[in-house]
This record gives structure tokens, sequence and C-alpha cells, in this order.
């Protein structure tokens, strides 16, 4: 989804633009500073199962910095978890901010409000919000974790592949 973050939080078709420059054509240098923050973050279901309900999606709209809900799945389609080792989410949504810590608070309120429900293939059912897995960010916390090491610069002391893969 990251061509449609770029879209969302600068206004670039990413794909309209790729195909520009290959056509040698010109294309409009991007802002530096868009002005705001966008988080995105996944829906991932907490089992595996038939999805029963997804609830309080309509209303996601009206929330302030609301940007996006992209959702894969639907009442009625199987979903895989955890539990079946899976990367297989509902969707993604996404909230814009002023910066990082209003986004992010958006995001997970917004999360919160989401109810999902999922029959087993056991016949339990589980009830969950969006918000399952996710927890609020530190920034500042990561960085300082990192210590003095410049974050994007690699670690000569990590294997890396040749640079042509990155």
């Amino acid at each position: 989804y990251g061509w449609q973050s770029m879209m969302d939080l600068f206004g670039v078709d990413l794909v309209r633009a790729g195909l520009a420059a290959a056509l040698g054509r010109e294309i409009a240098p991007l802002a530096q500073d868009a002005g705001k923050t966008l988080e995105v973050r996944n829906i991932n279901p907490k089992a595996s199962g038939r999805i029963v309900a997804i609830e309080g999606v309509e209303a996601l709209p009206a929330l302030p910095g609301f940007g996006r809900i992209e959702l894969f799945k639907k009442a009625g389609d199987r979903i895989r978890g955890p539990d079946e080792d899976a990367d297989d989410p509902l969707g993604y949504l996404s909230f814009f901010g002023a910066d990082y810590g209003e986004a992010m608070d958006r995001q997970l309120a917004a999360l919160e409000s989401i109810k999902i429900v999922i029959e087993t293939d056991s016949g339990e059912r589980v009830e969950q919000t969006a918000a399952w897995g996710h927890a609020k960010v530190s920034t500042d916390e990561l960085l300082a974790r990192a210590g003095a090491r410049d974050i994007g610069k690699p670690d000569p002391a990590e294997e890396r592949l040749p640079r042509s893969y990155y």
C-alpha cells in the first residue's frame, strides 16, 4: 500500500510518475515535507476461521484525520490468523495527524472502534477489536535504543546483501 500512502500524503501517483520517468518525461519534484504525518496499520485477525462480522467501519470517515480504510475481507470470508502462522490481514487503516503522536493516537482510537467477530473451525466465537496486536510506539524510545548508531546507515558489524539488493 506504499503507493497509496504516497498519494495520500504527498499527492503523488507513483505509478504515473514511474511511467512518466520510463518514457523520459519530466516529473514534478516531491515536496520534502507534507506538513502532516500519516500512520498506516494492518487490521489483523486474532484467530483463524470464518469472519462473522466487521462493525464500526462506516463511522470512520467522520473521524478527525481519517485517511483511508481498505478491507480485503468481508463477513463470510475465511481468514487465517497467527494460529496458522499466517499473514492474512483483514485490511488496513490510515490516519493523518499534525505529527506522529497525533496520527498514532487517532489511529489507535479508530482501530479500537472496529469490532470483529470470527468463528473458529471448532465453533468458538472470538471477538476482538481491530486494535488487537497494536500498541503505541515511541519513536524517541526506538531512537534511544539504537544508541549512537545512525539510523538508516549500514552497521559494518552486520552481514549485508550486496548494495544492489536494497
